[in-house]
């Protein structure tokens, strides 16, 4: 039950912290709050509120439908990155190489994020070319 409640009330607080982080951005790129930890906080706290009921009220539904939920907010957080990236550019994929996705204590998604560095040159210098 600890475990649960604790669960919940961290990703209740950590949705509105996150809310309020953008919220205040607007439309610019914001590294504040829990975004200075992880680049999806509002995900994360979403997967942690889902996990404390599981874990208070398992029934074969919940049970069945976590991992669906799970891996259905980590391939929106990839999308996102995709469009954060198109939108924000370099800036963008220099804070996505050094904050992790979800985990705090892990390191930044370094690999993916050099990657689409890459991939964004190159589509900056492809569009270039074909602009002449």
């Amino acid at each position: 039950m600890v475990i649960s409640l604790t669960l919940i009330v961290v990703g209740l607080a950590l949705v509105a912290v996150g809310w309020a982080v953008v919220y205040r951005a607007r439309d610019e790129f914001t590294t504040r709050g829990p975004y200075r930890y992880v680049r999806h906080p509002q995900y994360l706290s979403l997967i942690s509120i889902v996990i404390g009921f599981n874990v208070m009220w398992p029934t074969l539904p919940t049970l069945f439908m976590t991992p669906v939920l799970v891996i259905m907010y980590v391939r929106l957080a990839h999308r996102e990155d995709e469009e954060l990236a198109t939108i924000f550019g370099e800036s963008f994929l220099r804070y996505a190489a050094r904050t992790p996705a979800f985990l705090p204590w892990t390191r930044g998604g370094r690999r993916s994020a050099d990657l689409a560095l890459a991939d964004w040159r190159q589509a900056s210098h492809d569009q270039g070319t074909e602009d002449k």
